[in-house]
Order: structure tokens, then sequence, then C-alpha cells
């Protein structure tokens, strides 16, 4: 029996189409109902399905041939091991793009039009306009996209279809989509930091490996054009958090949207909760309402081409991953305290009532 180990959770529906597939396929699924079953069935399994990143110990297991995790990007690091064998990994990228490149236009207008000014206006029925300048319109300001996979060519769509000028930089030499005006790369040997000069607004929309962590540090914010806004809606571990809140301590910086933080989640101590300059959400991007399906038609595409031998869709390789940079003790402490100051919040919710 060739087995196909899945925890992917995808609601009735899709689960059903997901069975369907994987018997077109001569693949049986096997859905555990427990930690026991679970440790029974990789013994079966030539594929795996999960919800969640792969585990190390799936290295464990030689008749696994290909491991499809459901997001967008690893959480965790994966050891070499996991890349032996010729064992393929691959991700969900894509399946959520819309929706994240609609979550980094959210943030950017929230920070041109000083939304956290406006609130604190409205909380003291001020009726009177912001202090000049504080309040940008988007058209004709210049969007810098760091990594053009499917989240930022969305963003670049609909940056382009506002009326910005957008660059792109990626690691690669492939060619950018018509809605880039300007294209820079790593692989031709761009400059960097001649990119980030011209970026009102600068968007990170990249995966975080060991080469690019803290890609944006002092040099890099520096490098900005005095008063842009930066927006991260990849990974906490790009950014230097430190020389972020000195550049917007000193206005370098006009403003930063943040939807990922190092470590998560954010303790509640942390400067950024209360910053004036700050708009943030807690790694939590608005749902597509055909995001399951979408996720499926990558699935079904991938079967195919796992059937015919040629390379799947959304590929990773060991460059792709990254060391874990926060140790487990404060990760652990991190989450203690929001569990703690989350149950406070809801108990003085309900005496308020």
């Amino acid at each position: 029996m060739r087995g196909a180990l899945v925890t992917l959770r995808l609601g009735e529906r899709c689960d059903q189409r997901l069975d369907a597939l994987l018997a077109e396929h001569g693949l049986v699924a096997l859905r555990p109902e427990s930690e026991q079953d679970l440790d029974t069935l990789w013994e079966q399994a030539e594929i795996a399905l999960l919800h969640g990143d792969p585990l190390p110990q799936c290295a464990d297991h030689p008749r696994l041939r290909w491991i499809h995790c459901g997001h967008a990007g690893l959480d965790r690091y994966l050891p070499q091991s996991l890349f032996g064998n010729d064992r393929i990994i691959t991700c969900a990228a894509g399946r959520s793009a819309p929706a994240l490149a609609e979550h980094a236009l959210f943030m950017m207008m929230q920070l041109a039009y000083d939304d956290n000014g406006l609130r604190e206006l409205r909380r003291w029925r001020q009726w009177r306009a912001p202090p000049p300048g504080r309040r940008r319109a988007l058209r004709g300001r210049r969007l810098g996209i760091v990594g053009m996979g499917h989240s930022g060519q969305a963003l670049a769509q609909y940056a382009h279809a506002l009326g910005m000028q957008v660059c792109g930089w990626r690691r690669s030499s492939r060619p950018f989509p018509p809605s880039v005006a300007s294209g820079y790369s790593q692989a031709a040997g761009d400059d960097f930091a001649a990119f980030l000069s011209r970026c009102e607004f600068l968007v990170l929309a990249c995966s975080l490996n060991d080469a690019n962590r803290q890609l944006i540090g002092r040099a890099e914010l520096l490098a900005l054009p005095e008063g842009a806004f930066l927006i991260n809606i990849a990974r906490g571990g790009l950014v230097d958090q430190a020389a972020l809140l000195a550049a917007l301590d000193s206005g370098r910086l006009m403003g930063t949207g943040l939807d990922v933080h190092l470590p998560e989640p954010l303790p509640v101590d942390n400067p950024l909760w209360t910053h004036p300059k700050v708009v943030m959400s807690p790694h939590n991007t608005p749902r597509l309402a055909d995001r399951e399906e979408r996720q499926l038609d990558l699935i079904a595409d991938n079967l195919r081409r796992y059937r015919d031998g040629v390379p799947l869709r959304n590929q990773l390789a060991l460059a792709d991953v990254s060391h874990p940079p926060e140790s487990p003790t404060l990760g652990r402490w991190s989450r203690l305290q929001q569990r703690v100051w989350n149950r406070a919040y809801r108990w003085f919710g309900r005496q308020r009532r």
C-alpha cells in the first residue's frame, strides 16, 4: 500500500476532494486520530501533507519521499538530514498571497494616513486636522518590495494600480513582472543600498534564512530616505529590532507596520506595543474566501508533477531554512506572559460589561 499521511485541515468538502485526488494517484489517505496513530502511520507513508512544519524525526523514515507543509514558509530550523535521500520538501507559498498583499497595503495606508494620530484626536474629541505633512496619499509614491515571490508580485500589482512607482529586489536574476518599474537583484550584483535609497515605503515579503537574518539593520535604515515607512509581512528575524526602535525615535523612520515579530508572541513589556509610530498585528492575515481551494489546487498540481518525475512547485532547499535565533527559554517566557495577560484582559472585559 502506498500511503499519504495527512494532518492538513481543509474542511470536510476539501478533505473529500483531497482523498479522491490521492486515490487517483494510487495513494491511500492516512489520517491519524492520536499521537500513537501518528507514530504508526509514519512507517506506512510515502508522502506527508502536514498542517505545520516537518518534524526532524521525519528524517528517520526512509520510505518518505515528499513532505508538504501547509503554510507559506518554515517557522523552525530543519536539519540537513531531512533533505537527504532525494526527499522533496514543499510549502504552500502563494496560498494566501492576495491577502498578504492586501495586509501590507492596509498597513501602508494606516501609516500614510496617520491612523494612530487620527485615533488619538478621536479619543479626545478633537475636530481638527493632524499636523501638515503627517498624512500622504499613496499615488506617485515610491514603493520598494524585498522578495518578488507570490506575495511580492501581488502587492506590486495592487500598488501599480494605485499609481505607485514600484521597485523590486530579489535574490535571483529572473525577470520582474510588468508592474515593477525598476528591478534589482542580488544575483546581478546590484547595490542593495541604492535600491533602498529609492524607497519611500519598504515592504519585506521575502523568506527568512541564515543569509538574510537581520537584513534590515542600522545601515539599511540609514540608506532609506528620511521619513520613510517600513512594513514587515515576512518574518521578524529580518529586522534588527533595536535599530528599528532607534530609527523611529530619531525620526529617521516616519513609522513601521509589523505583522511579524521576534519573539512571538511579542513580550507584553516590549516598547513596540505602545510606540506612537507603530501599527501592528499578531502574525495574522485575513482569511481568503478560497484559501483551502487554492492550497488543494497546488497539491493537485504537485501530485501530477510527483507522478511524472518533474520538479514540484514551491520546492524548498536547505538554503531556504534558518537556525532559530531565540533561546527556547525566551520563547516559553513570552508565551507564558501572553497567556497571563490574555486572561487578565478577558477578566477585566467581563467586569466592564
